[in-house]
C-alpha cells in the first residue's frame, strides 16, 4: 500500500486548501463561544502572579506552564479573552497543519484532510486549549524523526515541546526517548562503547531531556487537595483499561460509545457486549493490526509497541477525559509519518500475509485502505456536524448569562452559585451523579407555578463531602465589563482572584465554610440549584425563590 507523496506534485491545490483552511478556523473562531476550560485558562493567565503560573497552579490545573504562561502575555497586556486564546492555540495549530500539508510524506488527498478531522480540526483548533500545541510537537517530531541522528537537536527540542504539553506528551516523549537510547547503544556497543557513547553528543542530549523532564514533572504532581486527585473515582480499573486498549483507537476515528467526562468515573457505561461497544472492538482491532504491520514493514515496530502500551495504561490507571483519545489520532499520526518518510527502512510482509494476499487478491492492502477510508470518512463527518451545531446552537451559558445579570442590575445583589459537591454515604464518598433522593425526604413544591423551594430536612453540610472553592457558573465573571468577580461565595469575592482554584476542602472545612456563609443570612439572588440553602445550614422551608432566568445549551461532540 503505498500513501507517501509524489514530491513532483504540483501544490497549487494544497496551497488553496492552506488559506480555505485558515479561512474556516477563523470563521469558527467568530462563532464558537469559549466555554469552561477555556475562560479559566484565560482567567487563570490574567489573574495569578509569573510565580504562581509556574509553581503553584499547575499542580492544580494538571499541565505544565508553559502554554498559561504564553497566554498570559496577552492576557496581562489586557488583550481580550477570545483574542489571547486564539491568538496563542492557532499559533501552533497553524505551524503543525503547514507541516502536515507540505512537509508530510503522504498522498495529496490525504495531507488536505488530515487537518480537518474531529479532533485535530474541531477539539484541537476551535477549543482553544494547549492540545493545539501537542498537536504542533507530533508533527515537528515526526518531521525531525528522519533526520535525528545527524541533526539530534531539533529531534530533542521538538521532544520536549512535547514534554511541556502535558503529562500524556511527556509519556510518549519518554517512550521516543527509550527507544532511540536503545538504538543508539545497539549502534555504538562494541570496543571502546564508553569512550565512544560519551563522545556522542546524542548521549548528552538524552541525559539533557532526561532532566528537563524531571524538572516539569516536579512541577505538576498534582497536590495532596487537588479536585482531581480527590474526585476520580479509581475503583474500576479493569474497565477503564479493557476502553483504553480495546475501545479507544475506534472512538478517537470512528465509533462513538457515548464516552462524554471522565474515563475513571463512566467506563462501566460503554464497557459491555452491546452492539456499539461490540462494534468498537472489531474496529480497533482492524486499526491496531493495520498499525502494526506498518510500523512491521517500516521498521518502527519498536515505537509503536513501547508507547502505546504505556499510553493504555497510563489512561487507565492516572486519568482521562473524552477529549484525550484524540492524543490517539496525534500518535498514529507520527507513526505513519515516521514509516512513510524513510523508504529505506523496510521489510517483507510475513510469509502468511503474502499467501493470504495471493489468495484473496491483495486483501491486507484492501483491509488498510478500507481502515484508512472509514476513519477519515467518520471523523470528517463529525467535524462538519460539530462545527454546524457549534455555529447554530448555544454552546455555553457565560456569555449569555452575565449578560442577564448586567441588563437587569443584579451584579450589586449578594449572589450565591451552587458548588459541585458529592454525598457520602456509611462514610464512603458516592462518585456519581446520579439520584440522591434516598438521602433526602422528599422535596415539597408550592402550587404557585412561579414560586419554589426545596424543603430537604436531611440534607446538612456534615453529610457531603464538599469542593466549595469549585463554584458553578464562576466562569460567567470573565465577561463582568467591569472586570468583578459579583459572586460572594467565589473566592471570597475577590476581584484580583477570578479562576477556580481547582482544589477542595476536607469534610471539616468544608463545614465550617458553608455554615460560616449561611450565618450571614439568606442570599439574594442563587445561581444554580437552591439546595444549597440546606448545605450553608439555612431554613428552606421559610423562603421562596423565584425562577427569573434560565438557559439551555447545546454541548457540540462527534454527531
Amino acid at each position: 500500500m503505498k500513501i507517501y507523496k509524489n514530491r513532483n506534485n504540483s501544490n497549487y491545490i494544497v496551497v488553496f486548501i492552506f488559506i480555505f483552511y485558515v479561512i474556516f478556523s477563523c470563521i469558527m473562531f467568530l462563532f464558537h463561544e469559549l466555554w469552561y476550560d477555556e475562560i479559566q485558562a484565560y482567567l487563570l493567565a490574567k489573574d495569578a502572579s509569573w510565580f504562581d503560573l509556574i509553581f503553584d497552579v499547575t499542580h492544580y490545573e494538571g499541565h505544565p506552564p508553559v502554554f498559561s504562561l504564553l497566554l498570559a502575555l496577552f492576557a496581562k497586556s489586557n488583550v481580550n479573552m477570545d483574542l489571547s486564546l486564539r491568538i496563542v492555540s492557532f499559533s501552533f495549530s497553524f505551524v503543525a497543519t503547514y507541516f502536515v500539508m507540505f512537509e508530510a510524506p503522504f498522498k495529496k488527498w490525504i495531507r488536505i484532510l488530515i487537518p480537518f478531522t474531529y479532533f485535530i480540526f474541531y477539539q484541537y483548533t476551535v477549543i482553544c486549549r494547549p492540545y493545539s500545541m501537542m498537536y504542533a510537537a507530533f508533527v515537528l517530531a515526526a518531521f525531525c524523526y528522519k533526520k535525528r541522528n545527524e541533526k539530534p537537536l531539533r529531534y530533542i527540542l521538538s521532544l520536549m515541546l512535547l514534554c511541556v504539553c502535558s503529562s500524556y506528551g511527556m509519556l510518549f516523549a519518554g517512550c521516543f526517548c527509550v527507544v532511540w537510547a536503545f538504538e543508539i547503544i545497539k549502534e555504538t556497543k562494541g570496543k571502546n562503547f564508553i569512550k565512544r557513547i560519551l563522545k556522542d553528543k546524542r548521549f548528552w542530549l538524552l541525559w539533557a531531556i532526561l532532566i528537563f523532564a524531571l524538572g516539569i514533572l516536579y512541577l505538576i504532581i498534582p497536590g495532596e487537595n487537588a479536585f482531581a486527585s480527590n474526585f476520580y473515582n479509581k475503583t474500576q480499573p479493569l474497565n477503564c483499561l479493557i476502553y483504553s486498549l480495546f475501545m479507544m483507537p475506534a472512538d478517537a476515528m470512528v465509533t462513538d460509545v457515548g464516552f462524554f467526562g471522565s474515563l475513571q468515573n463512566n467506563a462501566y457505561q460503554f464497557v459491555n457486549l452491546s452492539p456499539l461497544s461490540l462494534g468498537s472492538y472489531v474496529v480497533t482491532i482492524l486499526i491496531l493490526v493495520t498499525v502494526y504491520f506498518v510500523t512491521y514493514v517500516r521498521k518502527k515496530r519498536r515505537i509503536f509497541l513501547t508507547a502505546y502500551p504505556a499510553f493504555v495504561a497510563f489512561a487507565a490507571l492516572g486519568y482521562m477525559c473524552n477529549h484525550h483519545i484524540g492524543i490517539t489520532v496525534l500518535f498514529i499520526l507520527f507513526l505513519m509519518w515516521i514509516c512513510f518518510d524513510d523508504e529505506s527502512e523496510k521489510r517483507e510482509l510475513p510469509n502468511f500475509i503474502k499467501k493470504m494476499d495471493e489468495q484473496y487478491k491483495n486483501l491486507s492492502h484492501k483491509l488498510a485502505w478500507f481502515v484508512m477510508i472509514l476513519c477519515f470518512g467518520m471523523s470528517l463527518l463529525w467535524t462538519v456536524v460539530s462545527c454546524f451545531n457549534d455555529i447554530t446552537n448555544e454552546v455555553w451559558y457565560a456569555k449569555s448569562l452575565n449578560a442577564v445579570m448586567e441588563d437587569y442590575d443584579l451584579t450589586d445583589y449578594r449572589i450565591v452559585a451552587d458548588w459541585s459537591y458529592l454525598p457520602i454515604v456509611d462514610g464512603e464518598v458516592v462518585y456519581a451523579y446520579g439520584d440522591t433522593s434516598e438521602l433526602f425526604e422528599d422535596a415539597v413544591y408550592p402550587e404557585e407555578e412561579q414560586t419554589f423551594f426545596y424543603e430537604i430536612k436531611n440534607m446538612k453540610p456534615e453529610n457531603y463531602y464538599q469542593f466549595p472553592t469549585l463554584t458553578n457558573f464562576a466562569d460567567i465573571v470573565a465577561y463582568n465589563s467591569k472586570g468583578e468577580n459579583y459572586i460572594s461565595n467565589f473566592n471570597d469575592g475577590r476581584d484580583d482572584k477570578r479562576y477556580i482554584e481547582h482544589n477542595c476542602f476536607t469534610c471539616e472545612e468544608a463545614y465550617d465554610y458553608c455554615t460560616g456563609l449561611g450565618n450571614i443570612g439568606y442570599p439574594d439572588i442563587i445561581l444554580g440549584d437552591p439546595n444549597i440553602l440546606g448545605l450553608m445550614g439555612l431554613d428552606v422551608k421559610s423562603t421562596a425563590y423565584y425562577p427569573i432566568y434560565e438557559i439551555r445549551i447545546f454541548r457540540p461532540y462527534k454527531y
